[in-house]
């Protein structure tokens, strides 16, 4: 069998300064008279082909040795260190200038201000196809049917809560959840030496005004998500998944810098996320000040859903599905906000 030639030819650091020049070149264009994403240029090129092509160069280049170190040219053409979000960890998060600023504490779910909230949530949505019952129905066949040790298994857990927030969210805006979303490499450090994290993110649900779902379903990766459309993006809600484990928090890192990465392209100084195994879900605010680098993070503790058993058999408790369903819910509708008074936390320094 013939071995198939590398398409490129190119190693990891000769496709980085490539992709630099081609993405100066995207610039350009973007500024000469009339240009815009939606329209070829006066000299016939199509800036929608030019943005597919460097969006799959950037894939191309963050998949090289799966977020190991590389070498990246950066806007200035200065040499960084380059690594992928999976990469992070407590001390890089620190050089990046984020730093835990507390708790978030859970409000009392046996309260009557919380039961009510959690009913009035879990109605909404009551003829769709994720329904509150549907949602609890295949959380509990999940349970049944699939192993619950990996990402994957993980994955189908959270994708049911997903779809079923995009029931409950019944405004004029409209979810459009992002799976697997491109954010192309950027300096997150203020001092030297700099480094520069980029990556897929396991989810990116974007609230939006209903006009411009359609133009965002189309995306082909972060930038081009929100270029000239950032206006009609109220807020972003980033997911990172993991599997079953129960060292979930030390991935808490991970997913701060990619809210970062999503809350600096929406020019936002806050971000709601979470980070979570399907069953277990760590809620996340960040703040970040008006150059979106410097910055501090809240994290809470497990929230779960919680399963029961009676000797051989078990089942997804509904109650608990319920209220994850309505805190996530709140989470993502109030996803570009600080707290407030009425939310599901309270903020512990």
């Amino acid at each position: 069998m013939l071995k198939r030639k590398k398409i490129s030819g190119l190693d990891s650091q000769e496709l980085a300064t490539a992709l630099h020049f081609v993405k100066q070149w995207r610039a350009k264009l973007e500024e000469e008279a009339d240009a815009s994403p939606d329209a070829a240029t006066d000299d016939g090129i199509d800036i929608d082909a030019v943005d597919t092509f460097v969006s799959l160069m950037e894939s191309r280049l963050s998949a090289t040795k799966a977020s190991t170190h590389f070498l990246f040219l950066t806007s200035q053409l200065t040499v960084s260190q380059g690594m992928g979000f999976s990469s992070i960890d407590t001390k890089i998060l620190a050089r990046a200038d984020i730093v835990l600023a507390g708790d978030l504490s859970a409000k009392d779910p046996s309260t009557f201000a919380i039961r009510e909230r959690i009913a009035q949530e879990n109605a909404a949505g009551a003829e769709h196809l994720m329904s509150a019952q549907n949602l609890h129905t295949k959380l509990d066949f999940l349970l049944q049917h699939t192993m619950h040790h990996s990402e994957a298994s993980a994955r189908l857990w959270i994708d049911s809560f997903l779809f079923r927030i995009t029931a409950m969210i019944q405004t004029d805006k409209q979810l459009v959840i992002g799976l697997e979303v491109f954010a192309a490499p950027e300096v997150i450090t203020t001092t030297p030496p700099t480094i520069a994290i980029g990556g897929h993110v396991d989810y990116v649900l974007f609230f939006v005004d209903k006009r411009a779902a359609p133009r965002m379903l189309d995306a082909v990766n972060l930038e081009s998500a929100l270029r000239n459309k950032a206006q009609a993006v109220h807020g972003l809600f980033v997911a990172e998944a993991k599997g079953e484990s129960h060292m979930l928090g030390t991935h808490v890192p991970q997913a701060v810098v990619e809210m970062q990465a999503c809350a600096r392209r929406l020019k936002s100084t806050y971000i709601r996320g979470a980070l979570t195994n399907g069953t277990s879900w760590i809620f996340l605010l960040l703040e970040l000040d008006t150059s979106f680098l410097v910055g501090r993070y809240w994290e809470s503790a497990r929230q779960d859903v919680v399963i029961q058993s009676s000797g051989d058999r078990r089942w997804v408790d509904k109650e608990s599905v319920d209220r994850m369903a309505a805190l996530l819910a709140h989470w993502v509708k109030h996803c570009a906000e600080d707290l407030t008074e009425d939310d599901w936390f309270e903020k512990l320094l």
